[in-house]
């Protein structure tokens, strides 16, 4: 007799166990727009419409898609389109520039710089931006028109822009006695990935500068004028904050 108490016993305690790795096997993971995360049940699911989910204590609750951002159970996956309507935004930016002086020496920037856009609807939006720009001898101020938008309506996908426009310059250089400096066109076309509010972006930019130049006056050295048109090459690695 004990024995079999003791079976008995085993097997409602693996039966419990067994519908306990079932029930958290099949939770759901369910993200809402008012920002609290679910971890239930569901124990119907139609799809734009509602969910409906068992809460503890074998109650149940209908939530609505409309409050819904994403669903992840098993192998179904639904996230909510990025519902931002059209109207101005603006768009801080910081990034980091890499390119090369000349056949020897690398050049190394850092940017900050703003952009108001007016977005018209989700694959297009146009705006203006300026962003001040230190790259190794070169003080710069791109300032720019901008189209850009997103490849599909999500809050989190690819994203495109193309900025143009005339950039301002200063030449930093100690070396040489800078008469002039002149900036000129700029154009940088990139691709980003949208995390929600922030996007990484990578592109590539490229601009005129032309730079008058004098060496320093010597007994070792007659003075000596150069002018120097170049078009500056650049990868631009940056992160946006959309607000």
């Amino acid at each position: 007799m004990k024995k079999v108490l003791i079976s008995l016993f085993l097997l409602t305690v693996a039966s419990f166990t067994v519908q306990a790795q079932e029930e958290v096997s099949y939770k759901s993971k369910i993200k809402l727009k008012d920002g609290s995360e679910l971890r239930v049940v569901i124990i119907e699911n139609v799809p734009e419409k509602y969910v409906r989910i068992k809460l503890p204590g074998n109650e149940t609750a209908t939530i609505n898609y409309a409050d819904i951002l994403s669903i992840k159970h098993k192998d179904y996956v639904y996230e909510q389109n990025f519902d931002l309507p059209k109207g101005l935004y603006f768009e801080g930016t910081t990034a980091l520039l890499f390119g090369r002086s000349s056949e020897y020496t690398k050049r190394v920037g850092i940017i900050l710089g703003v952009t108001a856009s007016y977005r018209f609807y989700p694959g297009l939006s146009l705006g203006l931006g300026v962003e001040p720009t230190m790259a190794s001898n070169f003080l710069l101020m791109p300032i720019y028109a901008r189209i850009s938008g997103d490849f599909k309506e999500k809050r989190q996908g690819l994203t495109y822009f193309v900025d143009a426009g005339w950039s301002l310059a200063r030449n930093t250089d100690i070396y040489y006695e800078t008469v002039r400096t002149a900036g000129g066109w700029f154009l940088r076309p990139g691709l980003g990935l949208r995390l929600n509010q922030f996007t990484l972006t990578v592109a590539y930019q490229v601009q005129k500068v032309t730079t008058t130049s004098q060496n320093p006056v010597s007994q070792w050295a007659l003075e000596q004028v150069l002018v120097e048109e170049r078009v500056m090459r650049n990868v631009v690695l940056g992160v946006r904050l959309a607000f």
